[in-house]
């Protein structure tokens, strides 16, 4: 007798642990039609397979086959298991149906189940479109440093660019960040500070041009200490000068020499030059032979000056050299009829003529001023994410000039400006040199500019001309200038990888915190991020993944929209929701909708894109038939007979059903993560411990001390112990000591 009461309370034990368990399964039993569902794959094995069938949702609500909502419709597997889908919204007809994997050359069937008063609860979700679904920034939404924001659905963990959980620009970035990773981030701005430099110009490029020449003779002059040379040389276009060739020579071995640029002036004798610029050393002495010979000497320009045509002058001078140790530049008398030779014996304070001519070659490219007839357009894609406050330019005004604009936009493909101005600055004649110096353009309000965009500025005034600075092969895309105000722009060819020299400077942009959950497989997950004003933690499937302290960041508070579940980071989403400091802000499910209304009182919609194409071009699907399932049945009776219809369905008890809470049970942690490595539901595994191990262990007494009692108690003991820790429900404890007593009341009378 007593053995067999053992094997009862075990069974009560087990039974219980069956009655506790959720039950998932849709209800079926109220459906009216059936159809039939073909998955078919024309080719290898496909894996993760959702797949779209047609079937009008507009025509089966007008004509009752379902209701507007869509809840009295279920899809089931071959064996009867529910499988997600989406209904396609009214109006549309591709509905979405996740197929797992469908082996090479093979069909899956499922059946669809629709009609009745019954809400199904089919395993209805959400198949975003490439671009996800979007909300409206809201007062709201301003997450700040205390936050929960989870995702439950289908995330597709596989690299890619782009896949975002959830992003809003310059705040906040939940994605996936490489294979089997998912990173958190919140963004913020740094100091402000120049991010971007494009001021450098390269020599020697195949393209350099000579503009004037001279070819001297073999007779030469020297210099060295206060005895300095020079040239003067005319050019007839604007050009930029970035190398000066001379015929010379040296005697002994010399120290490097200066090479100067400057404005030529010889007004009826009195001859003077304005500095332009000192190239300290340009001249390396190494490379001068000790006979004639052309010598090019790149003079390092850090970013090239366009020059406006007219007279200029080459200047050399070697101060530390002396009579043993000097330059020679050769020279002829024969004269050259775009400039002339002069010498000084003090050091540039004074210039006469030399009467002689001397070889050289000036070299670079011809350049084209921004003016009231040529506007300028420079593309570019930035180095850095920033918070752009100004751009700078190197440049100079000639004669009288009118204000000049920069206006920013975004580029085409064409590289040209596209939508309308980001942002615009101007500067005035007053506020412009006539000699080259950085100038500073501050645009009219800050714009966020990013990595993976081209944007555009364009330079353009209504009279007079500036010229600019240029830089080589630095910028993404060459400069060009447009003759009819900006309607059409044509490359400018002159420079090699020309573009102009300038720089960028704002706040950066970037990740100021950010956790990182690493070996997550696709599949199922529940995402969720949190941050409570010290830290910003991810959890996946309710186990923490990782970790960091907020440092005092704050998510920012900007006008950016919201973005969820895009670029193929989910592939189904069953819901969605935001939490800010403790209260639901937002919830999210499908809805049969062309906007998904938020369910909190906040009203933070959101506007879905919906898929509807195959993951897979081998495999498609077809509604084979959708006919009749069970025929309503007319039972006559009179109206003396009738009984009262239930038509509510009762309240479930509260604490009915436990959500899987094991963050109190010793070693849970490590349990649920190799159970979410193994893809298998936590609830699989805990419900069966739960109650099993109780019952063993009250078998276990039982052996030692052949006492009901205390199997009772001990198995008792073992499901309060699982109650006060969260995976089951309390009440399964109060019905398990009822029976329990009950038997050993029994057991006690039998004894008698």
């Amino acid at each position: 007798m007593k053995h067999k009461l053992t094997y009862i309370i075990t069974a009560i034990t087990l039974s219980l642990m069956i009655l506790a368990s959720p039950v998932l399964a849709s209800d079926i039993s109220g459906a009216i039609y059936r159809g039939s569902i073909s998955v078919t794959n024309s080719s290898y094995t496909a894996t993760e397979v959702a797949v779209p069938f047609a079937l009008g949702t507009g025509s089966l609500i007008s004509g009752y086959y379902v209701n507007s909502d869509l809840t009295n419709t279920a899809i089931r597997d071959s064996g009867g298991v529910d499988v997600p889908y989406m209904p396609a919204v009214s109006g549309s007809t591709d509905w979405m149906l996740y197929a797992g994997q469908v082996s090479q050359n093979s069909s899956k069937n499922y059946s669809l189940y629709t009609g009745g008063s019954t809400d199904m609860a089919g395993d209805i979700v959400y198949f975003p479109g490439d671009t996800g679904m979007t909300a409206d920034d809201d007062a709201s939404l301003e997450l700040g440093n205390n936050f929960i924001i989870e995702q439950e659905g289908y995330i597709n963990t596989d690299a890619s660019s782009d896949k975002n959980l959830v992003y809003k620009e310059g705040a906040f970035r939940s994605y996936v960040s490489g294979d089997n990773e998912i990173t958190s981030s919140i963004y913020g701005l740094g100091a402000e500070a120049e991010t971007e430099s494009h001021t450098d110009i390269e020599a020697d490029v195949a393209a350099d041009t000579v503009f004037t020449s001279f070819s001297s003779s073999t007779t030469d002059e020297d210099f060295s200490g206060t005895t300095w040379l020079a040239q003067s040389f005319t050019l007839s276009s604007p050009a930029i000068i970035t190398d000066v060739a001379l015929y010379i020579e040296k005697n002994g071995a010399p120290p490097d020499a200066d090479i100067k640029i400057g404005k030529y002036y010889n007004n009826y004798g009195n001859i003077s030059m304005t500095g332009i610029g000192t190239f300290t050393g340009a001249l390396d002495t190494s490379e001068v032979s000790t006979s004639q010979t052309w010598v090019t000497f790149d003079l390092g320009l850090a970013y090239g000056w366009c020059l406006e045509a007219g007279t200029y002058a080459i200047i050399l001078e070697n101060t530390d050299g002396d009579t043993a140790n000097e330059l020679e530049w050769c020279y002829s008398s024969s004269g050259y009829s775009g400039g002339e030779g002069v010498i000084s014996t003090n050091s540039g304070s004074n210039w006469s003529l030399s009467s002689k001519d001397y070889g050289f070659q000036v070299i670079g490219y011809l350049c084209t001023p921004v003016s009231s007839s040529y506007w300028g357009l420079q593309p570019f894609t930035p180095d850095v994410n920033t918070s752009l406050t100004e751009i700078d330019l190197y440049m100079k005004e000639v004669g009288s000039a009118g204000t000049i604009t920069l206006n920013l936009y975004e580029a085409d493909a064409s590289h040209e400006p596209t939508g309308a101005s980001l942002a615009s600055a101007s500067l005035g004649s007053a506020d412009i040199g006539s000699t080259y110096d950085w100038e500073t353009f501050d645009l009219s309000s800050p714009v966020d500019i990013d990595t993976e965009t081209e944007y555009c500025f364009v330079l353009s005034l209504a009279s007079g001309t500036y010229y600019l600075g240029w830089a080589d092969g630095n910028a993404d895309v060459d400069y060009s200038v447009s003759s009819d105000s900006g309607s059409t722009w044509s490359n400018y060819s002159h420079i090699p990888d020309g573009q102009l020299a300038f720089k960028l400077t704002g706040q950066s942009m970037g990740e100021l915190v950010n956790v990182t959950a690493t070996g997550i497989d696709s599949g199922e997950h529940t995402v969720k991020t949190t941050a409570d004003g010290t830290d910003l933690k991810i959890y996946v499937d309710d186990v923490l993944k990782d970790t960091d302290s907020l440092g005092g960041a704050s998510v920012p508070n900007n006008s950016n929209s919201w973005t969820f579940a895009s670029g193929g980071s989910v592939l189904y989403l069953r819901s969605h929701d935001i939490t800010i400091g403790g209260i639901l802000k937002q919830y999210i499910e499908w809805q049969n909708s062309s906007t998904f209304e938020d369910s909190t009182a906040y009203g933070n919609d959101c506007t879905p894109s919906f898929r509807t194409t195959t993951t897979d071009a081998d495999v498609s699907a077809t509604l084979n038939d959708y006919e009749p399932f069970s025929m309503a049945e007319f039972s006559g009776s009179s109206d003396d007979d009738t009984v009262t219809v239930i038509d509510t369905a009762p309240t479930m008890p509260t604490e009915m059903y436990r959500e899987m809470e094991t963050e109190h049970l010793p070693g849970a942690d490590l349990i649920n993560e190799m159970l979410t490595e193994a893809d298998i539901p936590l609830s699989l595994f805990w419900f069966p411990w739960c109650f099993i191990s109780s019952a063993l262990l009250g078998m276990l007494i039982y052996a030692f001390t052949r006492s009901l009692f205390a199997l009772s108690a001990t198995t008792g003991m073992g499901l309060t112990f699982y109650s006060l820790a969260g995976p089951i429900p309390f009440w399964v404890v109060g019905i398990f000591a009822i029976i329990a007593i009950a038997i050993l009341i029994k057991q006690g009378t039998a004894s008698y």
